[in-house]
């Protein structure tokens, strides 16, 4: 059995249910207790004798407990204050890098490169979690919709520009795009625009998604650095939440296939449901995500179609509600049905929410015409060929 079929009983907690510092603490006292103790001083409660297939069978079940414990430590980074505060993890480290059943292991291995590492940088795992919407001021570091309707637009105005506006209604919580989250719970929210960068690409309902530093690595060997942006998106496959898209088109730049005519549009909730490693044309090594568009009971009935084309499919009979009423009458409702998908998604390893939908047949083909290299209000380089330009710039 690989350590990806670990099993957790109903009253467990498992990687997947670690979405901040309390749970954290709590899941990290339990696989302390229950599996590295244990394996430490060869607990056998079976009944039956240390040579039993049956006492052999309950040793590889908690060696494969261990290395999920393990692999989930490697996403969030916890600074030594953390490490020296928090006795489970400390001393999780500290017995498998010391005691002999350990001794020239993978798990002693995966340890020591751990209290390395969270002897360094920082990365903000112990704000606070918001996992659905809620009456009042929005705020960004909310998950699921946030009080947004699929299909919402922002555009420049005389005072404000539309990324402003954007995070001002809780959609997103960076005004120059990019990804945003959180390194234990997963992403809030990413942004993509056009570019002639490989490092994206966009099929409407499905989206490779790579990471800050990635068009500039040149190592072929080993990926950059990981930092916040990598470390959310990489929490948000092990938790399952789902992320926000926005698509922007900046002033005066090129609309992408799916991208707004201008500003920034909302297009609802996308599953993070891989990584995998890709290279850049100069043959270094970067993390490309793989996002998921979810099904349309779970983007309020809006299609991707129904976003491009700011309105929703006139078959939708069953859902004739206006925009306003979606976001006013109905948001308490819509919060107590993402708060269940997400009880019900995080509790079950693996469990898919719904299939992808089909690219929507009436969004028009990508044209060809030559990128604008004019920079848009919200300080972007619409070159990709200026290696001097953020990795952001191309989402």
């Amino acid at each position: 059995m690989s350590a990806s079929e670990a099993t957790y009983a109903h009253d467990e907690r498992s990687p997947s249910t670690v979405v901040d510092i309390p749970s954290f603490i709590a899941y990290l006292k339990q696989e302390r207790d229950e599996i590295v103790i244990p394996l430490r001083d060869g607990k056998n409660d079976t009944g039956c004798s240390k040579d039993s297939e049956e006492f052999q069978k309950v040793q590889t079940a908690r060696s494969n407990r261990l290395k999920d414990h393990l692999d989930m430590l490697k996403t969030p980074h916890v600074n030594h204050k953390v490490l020296t505060k928090e006795a489970a993890l400390a001393n999780t480290l500290e017995i498998i890098c010391t005691a002999p059943v350990f001794k020239d292991t993978d798990c002693r291995i995966a340890a020591q490169e751990l209290q390395q590492r969270y002897a360094r940088e920082y990365f903000g795992a112990g704000e606070a979690v918001t996992l659905g919407p809620s009456k009042g001021e929005p705020k960004c570091r909310k998950y699921f919709h946030n009080g947004l309707t699929p299909g919402k637009t922002w555009r420049k105005t005389e005072t404000d520009p539309a990324s402003h506006q954007a995070v001002k209604a809780g959609a997103h919580g960076l005004t120059q795009g990019g990804i945003y989250g959180h390194p234990l719970s997963g992403a809030y929210s990413v942004t993509l625009r056009f570019s002639k960068s490989k490092l994206n690409h966009d099929d409407g309902t499905k989206i490779l998604y790579g990471t800050r530093g990635g068009r500039k690595a040149r190592d072929p060997t080993s990926l950059p650095a990981p930092n916040r942006e990598t470390l959310s998106l990489r929490a948000s496959i092990r938790t399952m939440i789902p992320v926000r898209v926005l698509r922007f088109t900046p002033a005066g730049g090129k609309r992408g296939q799916y991208g707004p005519a201008e500003g920034w549009r909302y297009d609802g909730l996308y599953k993070v449901t891989a990584v995998e490693t890709a290279a850049n044309k100069h043959g270094g090594l970067f993390e490309q995500f793989t996002l998921e568009r979810l099904p349309l009971e779970d983007n309020k009935g809006w299609s991707l179609a129904d976003c491009y084309r700011g309105e929703k499919s006139s078959e939708e009979d069953a859902r004739k509600q206006t925009k306003e009423e979606l976001e006013t009458d109905k948001e308490v409702a819509d919060a107590q049905a993402e708060r269940q998908f997400f009880n019900i998604t995080v509790n079950q390893a693996g469990g898919e929410s719904g299939h992808a939908q089909s690219a929507p047949s009436d969004v028009p083909a990508e044209t060809t015409e030559q990128e604008s290299d004019q920079g848009s209000e919200e300080g972007y380089e619409e070159s990709d060929s200026d290696e001097s330009a953020d990795d952001a710039g191309d989402h």
